[in-house]
């Protein structure tokens, strides 16, 4: 059951945002890092909102993304104004207190742009299943086709389709968008969870949503970030695996937390 707690609205750098806070039960929670979850493109915070109780021991707060939900459009989409953004939110809501980002999908993007600000109290990243590479996102591209083909046009991926995954509205490649530079800059621990549908081959009628990260990613981040970045993969679940599997990836995110400190 979702514990009870009211939506807020956060007046940030330029936009208004909608957050909801649920305090942490544990006897030790203020000692422990806030978590704040960040949704995906196309969803909002509610649609995390499940998966709060699986995190009671932690203060946890899930936010409307900019465009998404409740909050206001953002002045434009790119990565680096949504990260901006959850940088006010962070500093006006929660002053100095001490974050662990956790962010779903495009999220996850915006949770690793914003963790390079190093004037925020950011301690680690937990990323799930990020498109890191978006070229190769056919099951985002056919969502889009299906979209255009139905008359079905949502302002919030239009707008966004090309600064953050490098597409038209259809679905059609304009140029590449990736964001493995994001982490040669980062300075933190980083947890990637990722689930067991395969990105790869491509197909149709598929009841899970397919994982963003492949094996060639999978081997990237294991080679070029060994210091840095952990990898978990999550069984029998796909790309929202966060809502999908929530006691293990709780489970997850624990562990790297505890071992943080």
């Amino acid at each position: 059951m979702i514990p009870d707690a009211q939506d807020e609205r956060v007046i940030c750098r330029q936009t208004t945002i909608t957050l909801r806070n649920f305090a942490g039960e544990a006897s030790d929670a203020d000692q422990r890092p806030l978590l704040l979850f960040l949704h995906g493109a196309l969803r909002n915070k509610d649609s995390l909102l499940p998966i709060a109780p699986a995190y009671a021991d932690f203060e946890r707060a899930f936010c409307d993304l900019p465009g998404h939900g409740g909050s206001e459009r953002p002045l434009d989409y790119s990565l680096a104004e949504y990260a901006g953004e959850i940088a006010s939110l962070l500093r006006r809501r929660f002053g100095g207190r001490d974050a662990v980002l956790v962010g779903e999908s495009m999220g996850g993007l915006i949770a690793l742009r914003t963790a390079l600000d190093q004037r925020l109290n950011i301690s680690a990243l937990v990323l799930a299943d990020p498109p890191l590479t978006c070229s190769k996102q056919w099951a985002l591209r056919a969502t889009m086709r299906q979209m255009a083909r139905e008359g079905r046009s949502i302002r919030a991926m239009a707008d966004l389709s090309e600064p953050m995954f490098g597409m038209s509205e259809t679905g059609e490649v304009i140029g590449e968008r990736h964001y493995y530079r994001l982490l040669d800059e980062l300075q933190m621990p980083c947890l990637v969870l990722t689930g067991s549908e395969p990105l790869f081959p491509a197909r149709t009628a598929e009841i899970r949503v397919p994982c963003c990260l492949d094996e060639f990613d999978l081997y990237l981040l294991r080679r070029l970030y060994p210091d840095r970045v952990s990898i978990r993969r999550i069984e029998d679940c796909g790309h929202t695996l966060l809502v999908e599997k929530p006691e293990a990836c709780a489970d997850a995110i624990r562990s790297f937390i505890a071992e943080l400190t």
